[in-house]
């Protein structure tokens, strides 16, 4: 397994790109496509969006652990390019990187949501209120999406 501290550097790479892009989509969705299409309808329209995102957010943090591997095993002036194959360390990593990503961004998430609910004087709300006030369609879409989380970094590696 490769270090700790290069799996964590690259989950967070991966959980950073997920969270900015959805901020961003979402910045984009609420104002301008919830008032044409409503709230059901423009969150599912933004989930095949995330799915991309997420995918080729763990396409860059992958990269970063072959980048690892390729650096670590030119070491002393010998050069093997065995970085540049698929490697059972950087798909076990990859795996473990994205479930500390999972585990970031659900952080992340209802740190955010409780955030913006105390800053509207909600004090009293919980991490289980951010599910359930979901749509239940938009609820298991987003719990499907989610669950690539941890799965799409093992399939770029």
């Amino acid at each position: 397994m490769l270090p700790l501290s290069t799996i964590y550097q690259a989950s967070l790479l991966y959980t950073l790109i997920i969270f900015a892009a959805g901020f961003i989509l979402g910045c984009i969705r609420v104002p301008l496509i919830e008032p044409l299409s409503g709230e059901r309808y423009a969150q599912l329209l933004e989930m095949p969006l995330m799915f991309v995102i997420i995918r080729r957010a763990a396409s860059v943090a992958v990269a970063d652990l072959h980048h690892y591997v390729l650096c670590q095993s030119t070491r002393g002036g010998k050069k093997q390019l065995d970085g540049l194959l698929p490697h059972p360390t950087v798909t076990f990593s990859a795996f473990f990187m994205g479930l500390i990503g999972l585990v970031q961004f659900l952080v992340l998430e209802v740190g955010f949501y409780l955030v913006v609910g105390w800053g509207k004087g909600e004090v009293n709300k919980t991490a289980w209120d951010w599910i359930g006030e979901m749509d239940p369609v938009v609820r298991v879409v987003f719990l499907g999406v989610l669950g690539t989380v941890p799965l799409l970094p093992v399939w770029e590696a």
